[in-house]
């Protein structure tokens, strides 16, 4: 057969083509289904990475709010033993806030042995309460409780734990357990992933007689508890158990439903250990597309080459051969920028002056701008570091000093001599210990503190230490134990003679003079509602939290006449039957407070104008009645005028809604006893309303001051005798610039405010 040279090269040279067309289009293939399956196994990692990373976050929220609640004062007050029955309601009040404002399923006070002090949960997720207990037994046993500790427990459903030690205000140590249902972790992990996420359980018994049997998955013997679209999920993986074993999902393999095909991985719980029972996350994703994508990537990758020629593969090479170059000066670029190192990723990428602009320019000009922000904003992250450090050292420098004069204060004072012998004491040393005591040490209670004492007088006396303290117990002249802490230095007397000063401070009364001080703060002791401060917190909080409200302003009419006429008694008791009436008209979210004398306020968050008039009739109403007088038969009438501003309507600031309530108040009080008003700018009886507003306040603070008020004596001359007869005096009134006030001007306005006497 011949064959000639032409067509033997052509033979060759098509031999060589397909030769290396093949070796190319397989090693495509092979590369394109190993970057597949390569692209499955980093979605299985990201998915177990995404679902590890989203329950550390949730623990991380869990221990910082368990601290949160750890800080309460009803918690620090706990105590170990013994009955909490008011702590045990506390905690199901909060737990309520906390479980609308936060998702907190379950709150728990445990002692450091794990004994349970009180706690308040979701009885509808928690309903196999001895499993519960077991668990956190188990979870205190295994991991301890010297730190912040977490773990999985399920049983109806499935919710995150997290154990928090903390210290409790007497010194001793108990745990903090708060709980959240993963719920939301399933929805973040959808948000976050694009993939749903499912959470199976076993199977109960009970499953098939209740609702639980329309989520049961037969073939798996589990039961779906939760998913990111549940019914969705559930449609499918019930055609999915059909044909795939449970098992058989560890396999990476992708099942078929419908014209889609899903991706079932099974993620683990690596960090975190789970209690009651085991659950399983299913991360579902739809690879349909990326399927059909491998699919056409092998028939393309044929095709092209088929159709590939050695000279395009050159001219391909040549025309990307300065692009990639570029490109991997980019990629080196970015490389540099989490080291900080701006200006060796700037050097890469100048090339010089580029005439034809392509992508590749955009993604250079783009890496520039992001790697100049970046420096700046690492310039000016180190800047604000610096500024905080010094903020730091200025606060640690004013907390030390502020110690230092808390520590210094000085509550016992006695001075004795190198025996012991006491010489001299302030008062309120000789009023606690009235009985005759001789030595410093017959104080003491216990043996053991006046050898301890004595010991450090010993080194005080060896001049190998200054100053010597000494907590212990004394007792005091009613045999009271009390508990001091004394500070003893070794100073000369006026006559020059080395004595022993003894400088004690009293912590007994320490605590109690702190609540019953936090307590007189915010309230007022005669009514029992809220003072002045109390207000000023509840009305800053209603204007910083609320769009809408109200400030109400109250004011008994003719107060000052009850007290003259009937005593202050009475007067207060008026005053207490007034709160009592005021505290049961208003919601339980509104803040009641007197403020002074016979003025009451109420802020009301939440209300608009139409509620606000019915409530205002109300108290004007309820707030106005009659007191018997104590063993009369008499009664004492009383009646109250009521004004009212809204929020943000007739101002946002506290100073304008006071100012605004305040007036409506005395234009109420205009119209007669047991009336209400609404501030009303557009009024035309404002200006006077203010212009008297201003002369009640001016004539307040001429009462208090010498100076407001003038006497001006005008001389009357007897023509007869021609001599000055007597003199007539009148009455005069400056304000505070120095500007005359007439009469006609004040005199209605000190009628008004039904004190005339004074």
């Amino acid at each position: 057969m011949y064959l000639s040279l032409k067509w033997k090269a052509v033979v060759f040279l098509s031999l060589v083509l397909i030769s290396l067309t093949g070796v190319w289009v397989g090693q495509h293939i092979y590369k394109t289904i190993s970057t597949y399956d390569k692209r499955l196994e980093d979605l299985q990692v990201r998915q177990q990475s995404i679902l590890n990373q989203l329950l550390e976050d949730n623990f991380l929220r869990l221990s910082q709010l368990s601290q949160l609640i750890a800080e309460m004062p009803e918690i620090q007050r706990a105590e170990k033993s013994g009955t909490n029955d008011a702590l045990q309601q506390y905690l199901e009040s909060e737990w309520i806030k906390l479980n609308i404002n936060t998702g907190i399923d379950y709150i728990g006070l445990y002692s450091i042995d794990g004994e349970v002090i009180g706690s308040a949960f979701s009885h509808l997720l928690f309903q196999h309460q001895k499993q519960l207990r077991s668990a956190i037994s188990q979870a205190m046993a295994t991991n301890g409780t010297q730190a912040p500790r977490s773990f999985l427990f399920c049983g109806f459903g499935c919710s995150q734990f997290v154990i928090e030690p903390f210290v409790l205000s007497n010194g001793s140590e108990a745990l903090i357990l708060t709980g959240q249902n993963i719920s939301d972790i399933i929805q973040r992990y959808q948000q976050v992933s694009n993939n749903d996420l499912a959470v199976l359980l076993p199977s109960r018994p009970e499953s098939a007689n209740s609702g639980e049997a329309n989520r049961s998955l037969e073939s798996w013997n589990r039961r779906l508890w939760a998913a990111s679209q549940f019914q969705q999920t559930l449609t499918q993986l019930r055609a999915i158990q059909q044909e795939t074993p449970f098992q058989a999902l560890d396999d990476n393999d992708s099942s078929e439903f419908e014209d889609q095909k899903l991706l079932l991985n099974r993620l683990r719980l690596t960090q975190y250990r789970a209690y009651g029972q085991q659950p399983e996350f299913l991360a579902i994703s739809d690879e349909t597309q990326q399927h059909d994508n491998l699919v056409n990537s092998v028939k393309i990758s044929i095709l092209i080459g088929a159709l590939a020629l050695v000279v395009s593969e050159l001219i391909l090479i040549l025309i990307m051969l300065n692009p990639l170059r570029r490109l991997f000066s980019v990629v080196e670029a970015l490389n540099l920028l989490p080291k900080h190192q701006y200006r060796e990723a700037n050097a890469k990428i100048n090339h010089g002056a580029v005439y034809l602009q392509d992508e590749l320019s955009l993604l250079e000009k783009s890496t520039k701008f992001v790697t100049r922000e970046l420096e700046a904003l690492h310039i000016e992250v180190e800047n604000k570091n610096e500024s905080l450090q010094e903020q730091i050292a200025v606060i640690t420098r004013s907390r030390a000093f502020l110690e230092r004069l808390i520590d210094s204060s000085h509550l016992f004072i006695a001075t004795q001599r190198l025996d012991g012998t006491i010489l001299t004491s302030n008062v309120r040393f000789a009023k606690e210990f009235k009985r005759p005591v001789k030595n410093f040490t017959e104080l003491f209670t216990s043996r053991e503190s006046q050898e301890v004492f004595q010991q450090r007088v010993d080194l005080l006396l060896s001049k190998q230490c200054e100053v010597i303290q000494v907590d212990a117990e004394f007792a005091n002249d009613q045999g009271f134990p009390i508990y001091l802490d004394w500070t003893c230095s070794i100073v000369e007397d006026e006559k020059g003679q080395q004595v022993i000063l003894a400088i004690g401070i009293d912590l007994t009364q320490r605590k109690r003079d702190e609540e019953a001080l936090e307590w007189l703060a915010n309230n007022d002791p005669l009514t029992g509602i809220g003072n002045r401060r109390g207000f000023q917190h509840d009305l800053q909080k209603v204007l910083d939290t609320q769009r809408s409200g109200a400030l109400v302003f109250i004011d008994i009419n003719r107060f000052k006449q009850i007290n003259d006429l009937y005593g202050h008694t009475v007067g207060d008791n008026v005053l207490i039957k007034i709160a009592e009436s005021l505290s049961g008209s208003v919601r339980s979210s509104d803040s009641i407070s007197r403020l002074a004398g016979d003025e009451f306020t109420v802020v009301l968050p939440g209300i608009e104008q139409s509620q606000l008039e019915k409530l205002l009739q109300k108290l004007a109403d309820q707030l106005s009645g009659q007191l018997r007088l104590p063993g009369e038969e008499r009664f004492v009438e009383y009646s109250v005028s009521v004004g009212a501003a809204l929020i943000p309507s007739h101002g946002d600031t506290e100073q304008e809604l006071i100012v605004h309530a305040d007036m409506a108040m005395y234009q109420a009080k205009k119209k007669g006893g047991g009336q209400w008003q609404i501030f009303d700018p557009a009024s035309s009886d404002l200006a006077n309303l203010r212009r008297d507003h201003d002369l009640t306040s001016l004539l307040k603070l001429a009462l208090k001051r010498n100076d407001l008020f003038e006497l001006n004596f005008q001389p009357i001359f007897a023509i007869k005798n021609e001599t000055v007869s007597h003199y007539e005096v009148l009455l005069r009134l400056k304000d505070t610039a120095g500007n005359a006030v007439y009469p006609s001007d004040f005199i209605p306005a000190a009628e008004r405010m039904a004190d005339p006497s004074r």
